[in-house]
């Protein structure tokens, strides 16, 4: 009874894991889902694990195998290499242990103002922040069998994902507003539309540059600051999201 009773519980949780996460990238979900399994498996006794194990997978085949853990690196050696130092060389602890709240401190404060930034500029956006990376990190550093380091590490990608996804849109916006919407503005474009208006005879007509202008004047309205700044947040979020979706396929490739 507790063993089904755990199945349960465990594939409730799994079922909000594929709500929440749903804008990650498979593979990132798959780890939020291995870690799940196994903390509903760890709840039990050893002699009841396989048994949870079995029932969880006879009721969803389709979820992803669970590995063995796999054995820790040496925390230094990983340290190195994600430094590009020379072969061979270690980190001083000392440093690491002084350069350690510089990091946290940075990358808190980075996401607070990315996804502010964000909230702010894709108000229907399905992206939205999933937790508080500080907090998230303390109970990481705390112990807490609920968040793992990879786990910090999916949160971390999710930022850096995001981040990279505004700065590339940011670079490319000013000429797509510029070609897509300042272009209707050259006078070649607003007599097109003039004379698409009008009778053939109205270029004849000496009211043309009068006519022109009453266009033009018609279509400033879109050069309000309110009207410009609704362009440019539409642009930059299309972009954004294009990014994230292009990263997103690229992993699960």
């Amino acid at each position: 009874m507790q063993v089904l009773h755990r199945v349960e519980i465990t594939l409730d949780r799994l079922r909000r894991i594929e709500s929440d996460f749903a804008s990650l990238s498979a593979d990132a979900r798959k780890l939020y889902i291995a870690e799940e399994i196994r903390r509903g498996r760890d709840c039990l006794a050893p002699a009841d694990q396989p048994l949870f194990l079995q029932e969880l997978y006879r009721q969803h085949p389709q979820l992803p195998a669970l590995s063995d853990e796999p054995a820790s690196a040496d925390p230094l050696t990983a340290i190195a290499e994600a430094l590009e130092m020379p072969r061979g060389s270690r980190p001083d602890l000392q440093r690491l242990l002084e350069l350690f709240p510089l990091l946290i401190s940075f990358s808190s404060t980075l996401s607070q103002l990315t996804w502010s930034a964000w909230r702010t500029i894709a108000t229907t956006s399905s992206i939205r922040r999933g937790i508080n990376l500080q907090k998230y990190l303390a109970r990481c550093a705390a112990g807490d069998p609920e968040v793992t380091p990879e786990l910090a590490g999916v949160e971390l990608e999710r930022l850096r994902q995001l981040i990279a996804a505004m700065v590339w849109a940011i670079s490319e916006v000013g000429q797509q507003f510029a070609t897509g919407h300042l272009a209707g503005f050259a006078p070649a474009e607003i007599e097109a539309a003039v004379a698409a208006e009008s009778s053939s005879s109205w270029w004849t007509n000496k009211g043309k540059e009068a006519t022109c202008w009453r266009k033009y004047t018609e279509l400033a309205e879109g050069l309000e600051p309110v009207a410009i700044e609704s362009v440019v947040r539409q642009l930059i979020v299309g972009h954004a999201e294009q990014v994230l979706k292009n990263l997103t396929k690229g992993e699960r490739r």
